[in-house]
């Protein structure tokens, strides 16, 4: 009886004990562990376009001014034929001996006042009377890019309007520099003559192709973001 009354005893001093038993505060923050090793590298990106360049010029009849220059336009292949033309140069730096030799220079416009498409140049409009057309081009080179404004007469209508005195609307231009990392080589189109071939997005293109692109489509080979 004496063993059974200490066991009951040491029972209920064991179960007070225990229900008694308060945790304590949690203990402060360990030191920082070493930097693992590092991890495997990434796969190299596709290059992007960061050295095509694009810029926009405004151009007012004032600011066309009054220098002209004959400027030589085909009318059919092997043929062309000197017009009395205004012009404006445009200064880039971004043109240099290298877009010269294997880059390229797209210009664009817009036409008329009340839309946002961009044209491509070279530009020839009929006037509503039939009797001359509205011609926009360019050329460019080291350093610079020109844009010119002509006049050309219909077979047999009236003496054509001076350019000297016409006045031109504003007209909002956009160039587009095309590095020469994307011409992928020459392409002869005859005896005496050859055409740049520039790669975009995996497809060949013939500097004839690109000059006749719309605006937005090269906009997105080359990743231009308007």
């Amino acid at each position: 009886m004496k063993q059974l009354f200490l066991y009951a005893i040491l029972a209920s001093i064991t179960l007070f004990t225990t229900q008694c038993k308060k945790e304590g505060p949690v203990g402060p923050e360990g030191p920082q562990g070493s930097e693992g090793p590092a991890g495997p590298r990434g796969a190299t990106g596709a290059p992007g376009s960061s050295s095509v360049r694009s810029k926009t010029v405004k151009l007012t009849n004032a600011q066309w001014g009054n220098n002209t220059t004959t400027h030589w336009f085909n009318t059919s292949a092997g043929v062309a034929v000197g017009h009395n033309a205004r012009y404006v140069d445009i200064n880039e730096a971004l043109i240099t001996q290298a877009i010269m030799d294997n880059g390229l220079v797209q210009v664009y416009f817009m036409p008329y006042d009340g839309t946002t498409a961009y044209t491509s140049l070279p530009y020839s409009r009929q006037n509503a009377q039939l009797t001359y057309n509205i011609n926009v081009d360019y050329t460019y080179q080291l350093g610079k890019v020109r844009l010119l404004f002509f006049l050309t007469g219909s077979y047999g209508a009236p003496a054509t309007p001076s350019v000297s005195t016409w006045t031109i609307p504003s007209y909002t231009f956009k160039y587009i520099i095309i590095p020469g990392t994307a011409i992928a080589g020459r392409y002869s189109t005859s005896a005496n003559n050859t055409e740049k071939l520039i790669q975009l997005k995996g497809n060949i293109y013939t500097e004839t192709e690109i000059k006749n692109m719309p605006y937005g489509q090269l906009c997105q080979l080359l990743d231009i973001k308007e």
